[in-house]
């Protein structure tokens, strides 16, 4: 049956129960949403009926039960002397009602008594028969909604039924029942209907899917009591509302019962304001540059304010709208910016004398085939992302986010090509390729020319990695080289795996691991393993695999390991041991070259960096034919919270092309600041923010000594190098992930 959570059992308090099997436990919490149809059902109707413990009701009218008793809550532990009893005070339960009802208890001392809560409240328990002897232990067939001679039967309903092998403490059970709350308040909505006498006037109701109010206490006001708008009877579950003057307000409604408080709202809206989806833009009061946009169900959007007069920005910070056209910012910034879209856009930023006003941009043919949304960046350079929105008319908004961040406004040409003038002097110049849905082109600041690529948010080039790889000491314990990857799609994929030691020393690595062996883990267990790479029944496979990948072949009779998988998607992860001797090792993992679509979507290492001259060393191949962007990572201090003793304080990466290095960073967040009370933050660390989460890589503490960069990359052969800041010491994560 429908119940506010979902689907729950209707019990008939005749013949209907549930079973399941039920293992002993010296700690148990039983926890139920029932309502009960019949209080009378039976002598002490079940909730929860197990071996070794009980949870139910004890009821009204019957006439073994005393007044004392009557209408509770009731917990029974099955002990070898006699079975101990305890019970909420007397009509704490209601029929007709949904009620969160648990107990929680720890049986291991028998001078123990249980938690009752009815409704996330703590109840005063009174304890109706002492326990005598040792907890029972057996265990086994257990029932839901009667016991196993069907004499205690429940009529009712009940929803998702827990049990505990675990006591829970007060805010658990805060939680429980306050979702439950939250659930019922959910079945009911204010409905509205026209007076038949008199025009302008109409009732308000709170109601449920069969009309029905719930039973409360109610309390109606005006947000505003000065407009022209009037109540009655605002203590009733209805009330009629008089709005001769046709003007816009909002009524709350405060309802409360046993469950708890609910406010509910209802926007008066006569006079429905313009809004429109889509641009609008205009200036400020003093001479800055204003950018809204309105999502669809015009509810959502972003605002973007450049005004250098005042050394206020702001680049697209969500804001929402309401039903009177009343937008605003987060609350906990400096600066809210606040306003109203009504035909036009007008509004004020707090704090200042700074207020702005705009119109809705229409759609023109001024220039056809460009317009949609771009983002992208510097090629080979992190820290700096771009988003662009080209409209219908030719207009363009350019947002420059990292150092300097800015907004810039140019126009599109009749043949794609734009330029931008940046606040610094640099120019931002490019040309739409409709075909790629992509644009190409250059940042010059001063002497420095770099390429930058934007892609419509739509595209999807088929950009991948072919191989991934990671260089570094192993040796014991938590110093143990240790690779992680990801594959991606719906189905399996053939992947070679490689650790090198001894192969090492052809490339110029005097300590290397004389015998590696690497260990393949899939949800904690080893699928596969090698000590020797020859001596296996596929080596040919592994040959020819190798060639394809052009994966550099590995010298005969050599004590290096490699192993050629069919893998499902999913996470795995490769121990590169040293087997007994410390030194240099070398994680390898190739994709096919002849498979269709990305697959591998990350990689990940874990080793000892020691000073400067033993870094951590990763490398990665980006193929197709367009740049894609990358978020890179070396994790030192967080890795204190999974459990690594001597991680590395302070580690910095550098991304590397060709033998000269083009990208580095130290420590993540530095240059932005946190906002919304902690939960945000503004700055070009914005950008990585949104990577780690659309990539699922691990959030990092704000202002953490962790080092990451996103940065974007043509297609070719890159190197990660990993070192503790002024040669520091410790564990350390390096991690290349593909961002979509």
């Amino acid at each position: 049956m429908d119940t506010p959570l979902g689907r729950g059992i209707d019990f008939d308090g005749t013949s209907s129960f549930a079973r399941f099997n039920a293992t002993y436990s010296p700690r148990v919490t039983l926890s139920a949403f029932v309502k009960s149809d019949d209080l009378l059902s039976s002598p002490h109707p079940r909730i929860i009926n197990m071996p070794d413990y009980y949870l139910y009701f004890s009821t009204r009218g019957i006439s073994d039960v005393p007044d004392g008793n009557a209408n509770t809550l009731k917990f029974y532990s099955n002990r070898t002397g006699d079975f101990g009893v305890w019970n909420s005070p007397p009509d704490t339960v209601y029929e007709g009602e949904w009620m969160h009802v648990l107990a929680s208890y720890d049986s291991s001392e028998i001078a123990n008594t249980p938690k009752l809560y009815i409704n996330g409240v703590e109840q005063k328990v009174r304890l109706q028969r002492i326990p005598i002897g040792e907890q029972t232990t057996g265990g086994g067939a257990a029932y839901i909604g009667d016991r196993e001679d069907e004499t205690r039967a429940w009529d009712g309903q009940m929803d998702e039924v827990r049990v505990y092998n675990r006591t829970v403490d007060k805010e658990e059970v805060s939680r429980l029942a306050a979702r439950y709350a939250s659930a019922v308040w959910n079945t009911y909505s204010l409905s509205a209907n026209p007076s038949a006498d008199s025009e302008g006037t109409f009732t308000l109701s709170l109601v449920d899917a069969a009309n029905r109010s719930p039973d409360a206490e109610f309390e109606w006001r005006l947000v505003d009591e000065s407009i022209g708008v009037s109540l009655s009877d605002t203590d009733g579950s209805i009330v009629e509302v008089s709005n001769p003057e046709n003007v816009n307000t909002r009524i709350v409604l405060k309802a409360s019962n046993v469950l708890g408080v609910r406010y509910y709202k209802y926007d008066l809206i006569s006079d429905p304001p313009v809004i429109d989806s889509g641009v609008y833009t205009g200036t400020t009061s003093t001479g800055g540059t204003l950018w809204i946009e309105v999502e669809e169900g015009l509810r959502k959007g972003s605002v973007t304010i450049w005004d250098e007069s005042s050394s206020i920005s702001r680049i697209r910070e969500p804001i929402l709208i309401d039903s009177f056209g009343n937008f605003e910012t987060d609350r906990f910034l400096p600066f809210r910016v606040a306003g109203k879209i009504d035909g036009g856009v007008s509004g004020q930023i707090e704090g200042t004398a700074v207020a702005f006003s705009g119109e809705n941009i229409e759609p023109s043919s001024g220039v056809s085939g460009f317009a949609g949304f771009f983002s992208g960046g510097v090629i080979g350079k992190g820290g700096q992302s771009f988003d662009l929105r080209v409209l219908d008319n030719g207009d363009a908004f350019l947002w420059r986010v990292g150092a300097p961040t800015e907004l810039i406004k140019g126009v599109v040409a009749i043949d794609g090509s734009l330029e931008f003038l940046g606040g610094d002097g640099s120019l931002i110049a490019g040309e739409i390729d409709a075909a790629k849905e992509s644009i190409r082109g250059t940042l010059s600041e001063g002497s420095e020319v770099r390429g930058i690529y934007l892609r419509q948010d739509e595209s999807n080039p088929d950009n991948r990695y072919v191989n991934l790889s990671t260089r570094g000491f192993s040796g014991f314990g938590e110093n143990v080289l240790i690779g992680g990857f990801v594959l991606s799609g719906d189905q399996s994929r053939t992947v070679l795996i490689r650790g090198i030691g001894p192969d090492l020393e052809s490339r110029g690595v005097a300590e290397y691991l004389p015998n590696p062996l690497i260990k393949v883990f899939s949800e904690g267990l080893v699928i596969a393993e090698n000590e020797i790479w020859e001596n296996q029944s596929n080596v040919d496979d592994i040959v020819a695999f190798s060639n394809r990948a052009q994966a550099s072949p590995l010298p005969s009779k050599s004590l290096d390991a490699a192993l050629l998988l069919d893998l499902d998607p999913g996470l795995y992860t490769v121990f590169l041991d040293s087997n007994g001797e410390a030194g240099e090792g070398l994680f390898e993992i190739f994709d096919d070259p002849d498979g269709s679509g990305p697959s591998l979507f990350n990689v990940s290492t874990r080793g000892k960096i020691s000073g400067l001259g033993n870094p951590l060393i990763a490398g990665f191949v980006v193929s197709g034919e367009e740049p894609k962007p990358v978020l890179i990572r070396a994790l030192g201090p967080a890795l204190s919270d999974r459990g690594i003793v001597e991680p590395l304080a302070d580690p910095w990466i550098e991304v590397y092309s060709e033998g000269a290095a083009i990208a580095s960073n130290d420590d993540w967040s530095e240059g932005s600041s946190p906002s919304s009370g902690g939960n945000s933050i503004r700055g070009p660390a914005q950008g990585l923010v949104n990577a780690f989460q659309s990539s699922g890589a691990t959030p990092l503490d704000f202002g953490s000594k962790d080092a990451a960069m996103l940065v974007w990359l043509e297609p070719g052969l890159y190197t990660v190098v990993a070192r503790g800041v002024d040669g520091a010491e410790g564990v350390a994560l390096v991690e290349v992930y593909e961002i979509d």
